[in-house]
């Protein structure tokens, strides 16, 4: 299950960041999401088999890498001042990372915590296979 801004993140911006996406996939198992442990390195590591070690710091080529194989319009040898990347990334973290965190969102940075969930994500969901 997908929003809009997943899709068309240029040109579309709904559901929007409070859009209750972990109740959906917790209540009803509708979507995918990262639950309690799953939101950890630690507990990415033990709970799944991650195919790459998540980087120290924030980088951009990994987020786009892992981002557009999990299905987001990106252009991976871009950062975030290509207008479609910048989109991709709010749209990821409106639906995933920042859900529900209307004051951290779309700052025009990606953070660890954005990292941490397309990484856990891609584990979880083995992307691309």
């Amino acid at each position: 299950m997908v929003g809009h801004a997943d899709i068309a993140s240029t040109r579309k911006q709904d559901p929007g960041i409070l859009f209750p996406w972990g109740k959906l996939y917790s209540q009803y198992q509708v979507g995918v999401w990262l639950e309690g442990v799953e939101r950890s390195k630690e507990g990415i590591q033990d709970k799944f088999t991650p195919k790459e070690k998540l980087p120290q710091d924030v980088n951009d080529s990994f987020f786009f890498t892992h981002l557009e194989k999990y299905g987001y319009d990106v252009d991976v040898a871009a950062d975030m001042r290509l207008t479609k990347n910048r989109s991709a990334a709010t749209a990821f973290q409106a639906h995933f990372s920042q859900n529900q965190y209307p004051t951290q969102y779309d700052n025009g940075e990606i953070s660890r915590m954005d990292m941490l969930w397309i990484w856990g994500l891609d584990s979880k969901y083995k992307s691309g296979e």
